[in-house]
């Protein structure tokens, strides 16, 4: 649990089995651009987060209020969990990966003008 801290640096390698929680809501609580196995959760108890460009085995998001918006292409090859009352803006970028398992009972919203700026096939 990183609370409101954020994590900096290159990060060459990054070897995480299991849950990375995030509170902060500044640009960018983690390096974007990586590959974040295990869980990446933003979890600010209210207000939005900006949502690093990457991929992530599994990514979620436990605050229910504001919107949580990417910062650049979000690839997610596992579980992907939006709870109630959360908005997750893609804007003008995609949302690909393999993506196991959707919890969406909130809005997932794009802009993009890409020919498949969501995975096809999902439900």
């Amino acid at each position: 649990d990183m609370g409101n801290h954020s994590l900096s640096g290159t990060l060459a390698t990054i070897a995480n089995g299991g849950r990375i929680i995030l509170s902060n809501t500044g640009a960018t609580p983690i390096p974007s651009g990586k590959t974040w196995n295990g869980t990446v959760e933003y979890a600010a108890a209210s207000g939005g987060h900006t949502v690093v460009s990457g991929t992530h085995q599994h990514l979620s998001f436990s605050n229910t209020s504001g919107t949580n918006t990417a910062g650049g292409n979000i690839s997610v090859s596992g579980t992907l969990t939006n709870p109630a009352n959360c908005i997750f803006d893609l804007s003008t970028y995609t949302l690909s990966g393999s993506l196991a398992t959707i919890t969406n009972n909130g809005t997932i919203r794009t802009s993009s003008t890409a020919a498949t700026p969501l995975p096809t096939g999902e439900t």
